[in-house]
C-alpha cells in the first residue's frame, strides 16, 4: 500500500538531497581507491611501509562503511513523508550492508600485526569474497530504493527504474558466483549507471524544487 502523504518539500529535504549526493560522491571516490590499493598490497612483496598502506586502505574502507550509514539515514530523511514504510526498509538494508562490509575487513585486520605475502593473499581473498557477498544486500537496497524513487513522485521514475537495474546487477553478479564459482562474467560494471545519476539528480532535484518552493 502506499503510504504517502501531501507531499511539501522542506529545508531539510534539500539539505539531506545534498548530504545524501556527497556522500555518495565521496564513497564513488574513495572506495575504488582503497580496493586498489589492497589488491596492490596483496600482489607485491612485503615492504617496510605495507602496514601503513594496509592501515591506510582499512581506514578508508572503515569511513566508507560509516559514510554508507549516514547515508542510508539521510535518504530515509528525504523519503519519509512520501513513502515511510519502504524509506525505513531501505535504510535498515543499507545499514545491514554497511555492517558487513565492517565484519569483512576483520581478516585484513587480523593479520597486520604478522604480514606475510601468504597471509596476505589469504585475507586479501577472504575479504574480497566477503565483500562480493555483501554486494547482494547492497543490490536489495538498491532495488527497494528504485521502487521508493518511483513511488515518490518527486524524482524521475526513469531513474528509479536505472537504480533498480543496478540493484539487479549486483545481485546477478553474487548469484552468478555461486553457480558458476571462477567465473569473470558480470553485468554490474554496466548496470551502474542508476547509483551515478542518483549523484548528480539528487542536487539538481534539490535547486528545482527549491525554486519551486520560492
Amino acid at each position: 500500500m502506499n503510504d504517502s502523504k501531501e507531499f511539501k518539500p522542506t529545508k531539510k529535504m534539500f539539505l539531506n538531497e545534498w548530504l545524501t549526493a556527497i556522500g555518495l560522491l565521496l564513497m564513488a571516490i574513495i572506495a575504488p581507491i582503497a580496493l586498489s590499493k589492497l589488491e596492490s598490497i596483496s600482489n607485491t612483496p612485503i615492504e617496510s611501509n605495507t602496514v601503513v598502506l594496509l592501515w591506510l586502505s582499512i581506514g578508508c574502507i572503515y569511513s566508507c562503511c560509516f559514510t554508507r550509514f549516514f547515508v542510508a539515514w539521510t535518504l530515509k530523511e528525504i523519503f519519509r513523508d512520501k513513502q515511510k514504510i519502504l524509506s525505513n526498509i531501505t535504510m535498515i538494508i543499507r545499514w545491514i550492508y554497511g555492517v558487513l562490509l565492517l565484519l569483512s575487513l576483520f581478516p585484513l585486520i587480523h593479520i597486520s600485526n604478522e604480514i606475510t605475502s601468504d597471509n596476505m593473499i589469504k585475507a586479501f581473498n577472504s575479504f574480497d569474497s566477503n565483500w562480493n557477498a555483501a554486494l547482494c544486500i547492497f543490490g536489495l537496497h538498491l532495488i527497494f530504493l528504485g521502487i521508493v524513487i518511483i513511488r515518490s513522485g518527486f524524482l524521475s521514475w526513469i531513474l528509479g527504474v536505472l537504480v533498480v537495474i543496478a540493484g539487479f546487477g549486483y545481485m546477478f553478479d553474487f548469484i552468478i558466483t555461486l553457480i558458476i564459482p571462477n567465473t569473470t562474467l558480470t553485468i554490474s560494471g554496466f548496470t551502474f549507471i542508476g547509483e551515478a545519476l542518483l549523484i548528480i539528480w539528487l542536487p539538481i532535484n534539490a535547486i528545482r524544487l527549491k525554486k519551486q518552493n520560492n
